[in-house]
């Protein structure tokens, strides 16, 4: 992997010569860090979205750094400010040196060992690449002081940019996250010129580990209410650290300490088993709980599922946090220091993959800002409805305007004789309608005589196949994709959004993360799009994308518009 290697070592790094902070100034920085955090990872896993009762997971660790790297990026004080929930005055220059220390001391303190079979607790570090050179002196020193980032380059011209990111973390993590960017398509990940990231492992092994004879079926309430019957429960009675109130309670399993480093998995829960008292857990109470563990121990019948986490991808963080925030919190054309290439979408992913099971825990977590050009739709097309006075004009070549009209009345306009209509206004919107056909609706009545040969019976026999496609897709759809899952989804997109074959649907799939929808030409990717937002609503306007791919178009669903879209997809009252 040497053709990722940092393009800028550490001595080429200019020594960034930070003053010596006051103990009062550092105080206040872990306070403001340590507000930000919880408030953004709480936020991040109560989002309120379509599937409120499925399980979520965050890395507040790995991301903490990536946010702050942004934050570097950025010149404008009273926005950053605004982030990190103080005024403007109150962040002078050493008191914004020292949020970055703190933001960046997990990974300063966890670098990765250049000895990869040497064993290690965790491990962390941050990296930049960028289409363009990062000129900012002032973004170059804190990145390398504060967060110690590795850069990387574009080796060649056959490898974008998405490419050497995916790369570099495949290496850190030895294969165990091999595409950051899964589900991108060829033309999307072109498109993307900056990525600020960050990798962190964990591995521990427990100080008393689970028999693996004592695991058990078990049975698991979820928080719709429903109950699963069969899951892995790891059990053993043993002294664990403890602690309660009046509404949760909370132990610590702790880890054989590697290298003095100390690691416990803390689990939280409610006293009465209630499919919804977790929603009443906050920062405040999370915090207290976890304090109050240390230095206390229980003998407990111990009962824990064992977890696998296989590639878990969130996309939605920025807008998760900005939700959590009630505003934007950083825009792309806020990172004035990176450049201000025009036309750009910021978005953070986190990928992650954890197991806990009777010998311990490990994981992978990979969190990644992208700046990346928009394609065609990441706004809303504009319109212009020539439905009120305006101004026409034939124009030529050279600018000449061989006619101009003002249109005010109907005196230049032409009209239907009376009591027709243009069947092009009234078209009807099968994505509307009440009339909207169930998928069993396909399948012909039986009491029907076919003939072999006989077109119509060609028809139904098509009809009773593509409904039977429509039915097993839906039910594939109901349930969660794994990371690196995708289900054809063409049949259930043309019977739901295209079923007169208007807008030539090529092909149509799904991820656990959006849905793309491939076809020709320009102008049907844009009617697929109207299509989607005239049925889910506009306010997803900025998740329903049009890109340009090398044979075609893609309409591109993605964080809310896709939860809502599949929700609707798998309905039958859709």
């Amino acid at each position: 992997m040497d053709s990722i290697r940092p393009s800028i070592n550490t001595a080429q790094w200019q020594p960034f010569n930070l003053p010596d902070s006051s103990f009062e100034t550092t105080s206040q920085a872990s306070d403001i860090v340590k507000k930000l955090l919880d408030k953004v990872s709480l936020g991040i896993l109560s989002a309120k979205g379509v599937r409120d009762d499925e399980s979520k997971v965050v890395s507040s660790t790995s991301l903490a750094p990536v946010l702050g790297m942004l934050l570097a990026c950025m010149d404008d004080k009273a926005r950053k400010a605004a982030v990190l929930g103080i005024s403007e005055e109150q962040l002078t220059d050493e008191l914004e040196t020292q949020i970055h220390k703190k933001l960046g001391e997990f990974s300063v303190n966890h670098p990765y060992a250049e000895d990869p079979d040497l064993k290690q607790a965790m491990s962390c570090t941050n990296f930049i690449g960028s289409a363009s050179a990062v000129m900012n002196e002032q973004l170059n020193q804190i990145l390398s002081e504060c967060y110690q980032t590795e850069k990387l380059e574009r080796p060649d011209h056959e490898r974008c940019l998405a490419d050497v990111a995916e790369d570099f973390v495949k290496e850190k993590t030895n294969g165990k996250i091999k595409k950051l960017f899964h589900g991108h398509s060829k033309a999307r990940r072109e498109l993307i010129k900056t990525v600020i990231g960050n990798v962190m492992e964990f591995d521990g092994f427990w100080e008393r580990p689970f028999s693996k004879e004592k695991t058990a079926s078990g049975k698991f309430i979820c928080a719709d209410g429903s109950m699963i019957e069969n899951v892995k429960m790891m059990k053993s009675t043993e002294n664990v650290q403890f602690f309660d109130n009046r509404k949760f309670g909370a132990i610590g399993k702790e880890f054989r300490s590697v290298n003095g480093e100390d690691l416990k998995l803390v689990a939280i829960i409610t006293p009465d088993d209630s499919p919804t008292g977790i929603n009443n857990l906050d920062s405040d109470t999370i915090n207290h709980l976890i304090d109050g563990l240390n230095g206390r121990k229980k003998k407990m019948d111990l009962m824990l599922p064992k977890i696998k986490i296989d590639g878990s991808c969130d996309t939605n963080l920025l807008e998760k946090i900005s939700q959590t925030f009630g505003a934007d919190v950083i825009k792309s054309e806020d990172l004035t220091r990176l450049g201000q290439p025009s036309n750009c979408d910021l978005e953070i992913l986190q990928k992650t993959k954890v197991s806990i099971n009777e010998e311990g825990a490990y994981g992978q977590v990979a969190t990644a800002a992208t700046r990346t050009l928009r394609g065609f739709g990441a706004k809303k097309p504009p319109h212009f409805h020539f439905v009120s006075p305006g101004y026409i004009a034939i124009v030529d070549g050279q600018g000449n305007r061989l006619v101009e009209m003002l249109i005010k009345d109907g005196s230049f306009l032409e009209f239907y004789a009376a009591g027709k209509n243009s069947a092009e206004s009234l078209k009807s919107n099968d994505l509307k309608s009440d009339k909207r056909a169930n998928p069993n609706d396909l399948v012909a009545d039986s009491e029907m005589t076919p003939i072999e040969n006989n077109t119509n019976y060609r028809k139904i026999l098509e009809s009773k196949k593509d409904a039977k496609i429509i039915e097993e897709t839906i039910n594939s759809l109901k349930y969660r994709l794994s990371d690196d899952e995708s289900v054809d989804v063409s049949k259930l997109i043309q019977h739901r959004i295209d079923p007169k074959g208007d807008f030539n649907v090529k092909s149509a799939n799904a991820f656990n993360s959006k849905l793309v929808i491939e076809t020709d030409i320009k102008e049907n990717a844009f009617e697929i799009k109207e299509e989607i937002l005239e049925w889910l609503g506009y306010e997803y306007d900025s998740f329903v994308k049009v890109w340009h791919t090398y044979d075609g178009f893609e309409v591109e669903v993605s964080r809310d518009a896709w939860d809502t879209l599949r929700n609707k997809l798998t309905s039958t009252q859709s």
